[in-house]
């Protein structure tokens, strides 16, 4: 019998917190038992970067989200309209902290980049970490939209190719310019004292 269909609504209310709440806890000691470790191994700089930008915090708590949007579609006695807009109101929630744990993650690369290379100088990638986080937020955004009018991602195909060209033509500079930086610095082609002809 499922308990999700069946007993009064405050069973079912206090069965589906508890899920919510055993899972997601589950979820963070997983996260946090493993990724930091396996990160470690390449450097012990992880265990810095990864506490101070939050990016585990951010990810498990983006799964209450989830959860509940999963778990709303079982209860049956809920209306129907309720029912849409929390669905919809939790996935929006756990888009926004999906997010945020990826700006988080970019901008701990570009610092352990900045620390970890010593090359990064020479070849500086903030221009590149804006532009990936700028394309992360509209692409969100794009989700966003898509879930509030109820219309597929796919849908708006032609916006996201509007994002794609706008970002090209404010980034190209840029991305073109640290594609050069870091080919001279890699090969070792320019070096100080050298004449530019």
């Amino acid at each position: 019998m499922n308990p999700f269909v069946s007993g009064t609504p405050a069973i079912r209310l206090l069965i589906a917190a508890g899920v919510i709440v055993l899972i997601t806890l589950l979820v963070r000691w997983l996260l946090y038992r493993f990724i930091p470790p396996l990160l470690a191994r390449q450097s012990p700089l992880w265990d810095v970067i990864l506490p101070k930008h939050r990016v585990l915090h951010y990810l498990y708590l983006s799964v209450p989200g989830m959860l509940v949007a999963g778990l709303v579609q079982f209860m049956s006695d809920i209306d129907p309209t309720l029912a849409t807009l929390i669905y919809k109101a939790s996935l929006i929630y756990s888009i926004i902290l999906l997010t945020l744990a990826l700006i988080a993650a970019i901008n701990a690369y570009s610092d352990f980049y900045n620390q970890y290379y010593d090359f990064a100088k020479e070849v500086p990638i903030k221009t590149v970490i804006q532009a990936g986080a700028v394309l992360v937020v509209l692409f969100s955004i794009l989700i966003i939209i898509a879930i509030i009018l109820d219309v597929p991602v796919l849908a708006l195909a032609g916006v996201v190719a509007i994002f794609i060209t706008v970002a090209y033509y404010m980034f190209r500079e840029p991305l073109l310019g640290f594609s050069a930086s870091l080919q001279l610095s890699m090969n070792h082609m320019l070096a100080l004292g050298d004449w530019i002809e």
